[in-house]
């Protein structure tokens, strides 16, 4: 089983620990092991997997180990065979996850193929996400899910994944189904009131007043997530090229615009050039023309209407 861990994972400060669980995987097994459904296709199969994951109490318990992911790895793959149905498995960019380290364990087919095409070196990384940043979102989290006090971030997470092949980075936003964990506070969770919550939202940018209310590791996140990826390279390309020819020419715009046509074709030697034309009276004979490594003009500093306009 191949693990992958978000960059810098290990020093990540957090106001919950990871517990990791199939609980809740194994209570949809014991459901259909039960006599109730002995009708049903999945009955027999269930019985035998649920007598393997009993060899394994720690699978349902929980561990904060990571190593024994790679341990338990075949029990592992089996109960997650169906949240990753093989006839999918080349066409959605999924993987079994633990939520916020993003360490990451159970990947589909299509996903492996854009990890190896990143590069040995790869590392996944959210983008801008620093960590005081991470820290307040994981309590708006806690306090969305353990206190019903609803806190809309409408941040989503991305990666920008390079493409070793093609010379360019993909872009992907990030997905996450939380149905298979639960949030559970400890000892040292003081508990939120109203009045917090009021407080929190007027200091939302106030760190300390945020680990103060969610100390570090004061709540235990126990399960796994389901984390989907979803190309959106294109609409970034996009913005990026729409945002760079509004710059001001600062000596890069071509450089910028080279690399992101060089991305939205997936060309990765794709030359460009570009000129810009003064038609504030297109009826003069010729045009004054700011050129910038024009690959039509040449050396040309100068054309004529009719041989690159069309007048209405």
């Amino acid at each position: 089983m191949e693990i992958r861990n978000l960059q810098g994972v290990e020093k990540l400060e957090l106001p919950i620990s990871f517990s990791i669980s199939f609980k809740k995987i194994v209570d949809g097994i014991e459901r259909y092991a039960s006599d109730a459904l002995k009708t049903h296709p999945f009955h027999q199969t269930s019985k035998v997997l649920l007598k393997q994951i009993e060899q394994y109490p720690e699978l349902i318990s929980g561990f904060s180990n990571f190593s024994l992911l790679e341990k338990h790895n075949e029990t592992i793959d089996l109960l997650l065979a169906a949240l990753f149905p093989e006839i999918l498995s080349t066409n959605e960019i999924k993987t079994a996850t633990i939520p916020f380290s993003f360490t990451s364990f159970k990947f589909t087919k299509r996903f492996k193929t854009i990890l190896e095409n990143a590069g040995e070196d790869y590392e996944l990384k959210v983008r801008n996400f620093e960590d005081d940043t991470m820290y307040i979102f994981v309590c708006t989290f806690i306090l969305n899910y353990v206190y019903k006090f609803t806190v809309d971030l409408k941040r989503p997470f991305y990666f920008d994944i390079p493409d070793q092949k093609l010379g360019i980075t993909k872009h992907y936003k990030v997905a996450i189904n939380a149905d298979f964990m639960e949030v559970i506070p400890t000892d040292k969770a003081p508990v939120i009131t109203e009045e917090d919550y009021k407080l929190l939202l007027e200091n939302f940018d106030n760190i300390a007043l945020w680990k103060e209310k969610f100390p570090p590791e004061s709540y235990i996140l126990k399960g796994f997530a389901i984390m989907n990826l979803f190309d959106v390279s294109v609409d970034e390309t996009l913005t990026a090229i729409r945002t760079n020819l509004l710059r001001k020419d600062d000596g890069s715009i071509l450089k910028n615009l080279q690399k992101n046509l060089s991305a939205f074709f997936a060309i990765r030697d794709l030359k460009v050039g570009y000129s810009v034309f003064d038609v504030g009276n297109v009826n003069e004979r010729s045009l004054r023309v700011k050129r910038s490594e024009s690959i039509l003009l040449e050396d040309s500093t100068s054309v004529t209407c009719k041989d690159f306009f069309v007048t209405i």
